[in-house]
């Protein structure tokens, strides 16, 4: 179960134990390959649980949304691609109110 379900569900022990066995198996794929809408779903569960993780992720997760716009820059605007998805606009929102 994913660690936003188990931290909605009020299982705050069990969210944080996956969070740590995700984290450490993006760390050793050696990050988040692009993964922006995990990494956004990994922030709002530890930002709930008042994870100081949570700005870490966040990062990761702005850091692959950019790296995937620009990807797709040549087939759809920027701008374009960063309002495009609940997720994406998600990411910006809490990158601009860090």
């Amino acid at each position: 179960m994913s660690v936003r379900c188990l931290q909605l569900l009020g299982e705050p022990a069990q969210a944080l134990a996956e969070a740590d066995a995700l984290l450490a198996e993006v760390q050793e794929g050696g990050g988040w390959s692009g993964c922006y809408d995990g990494a956004n779903n990994l922030y709002h569960a530890l930002t709930a649980m008042g994870d100081a993780r949570a700005g870490a992720v966040l990062a990761a997760a702005h850091q692959a949304l950019v790296l995937e716009a620009d990807r797709v820059a040549a087939y759809v605007p920027r701008d374009e691609y960063m309002r495009s998805q609940i997720a994406t606009r998600e990411i910006c929102a809490a990158w601009a109110a860090a």
